[in-house]
C-alpha cells in the first residue's frame, strides 16, 4: 500500500483452482483481512496509486480479465 503499512496478496485456499485475496498489516502479520471469497482463481494484486483500491486478475470469466476493488 502507498502508505506502507498494508500488503495485498494472493494465497491458494481451498486447493490449486482456488486462490483468494487478502490484506495484512506489515506491523502485525497475524491481523489479516480477506478481500475475496469466490472459489475462484483471483491473483496478482496491486494497489492502485492512490491506495483506494486493489486491481487483480480472476478467472472468472473466459480469460485472466483485470478486476478494480474497492
Amino acid at each position: 500500500h502507498p502508505d506502507g503499512v498494508r500488503i495485498v496478496f494472493a494465497r491458494e485456499t481451498s486447493g490449486p483452482a482456488s486462490r483468494e485475496l487478502f490484506v495484512a498489516w506489515l506491523d502485525d502479520s497475524s491481523v489479516e483481512s480477506r478481500l475475496t471469497r469466490n472459489g475462484n482463481i483471483d491473483d496478482s494484486p496491486c494497489w492502485s496509486g492512490d491506495g483506494s483500491r486493489v486491481v487483480f486478475s480472476s478467472d472468472r470469466g473466459a480469460a485472466l480479465d483485470p478486476i478494480r476493488r474497492r
